[in-house]
């Protein structure tokens, strides 16, 4: 069953977690929204931590989108089968955005 996994508007330029897996779920993100509301264009991040990867730096090695631009009042909607899998306890998805309090976003996907 789809449903939202997380939804957030950082309020900083920092890397922020939106979803985690603390019951080692086996957690698909299916459709991506990004959404920018200030008027002005910006860039933003998105991250999937995936286990193999050691450390909980968000980076370039554990980007899905990196510095990628969205224009001023923008939607960008992303949606396929399993864009990110989450399958363990150590899995994040975390995300950044140029400009402070300017871009949300929302994971929906499932949860078995």
């Amino acid at each position: 069953m789809k449903r939202r996994l997380g939804q957030i508007r950082p309020d900083d330029t920092n890397a922020n977690v939106v979803i985690t897996n603390p019951q080692e779920q086996n957690i698909e993100v299916t459709c991506i929204l990004i959404c920018e509301t200030s008027g002005a264009a910006t860039t933003f991040d998105i991250y999937a931590n995936k286990s193999n990867i050691d450390s909980k730096t968000y980076d370039e090695d554990s980007a899905i989108f990196f510095e990628a631009p969205i224009e001023a009042n923008e939607t960008i909607h992303i949606s396929g089968e399993e864009i990110i899998v989450l399958d363990d306890a150590s899995c994040t998805v975390a995300v950044k955005v140029g400009t402070a309090d300017t871009v949300n976003f929302t994971f929906n996907g499932n949860i078995t």
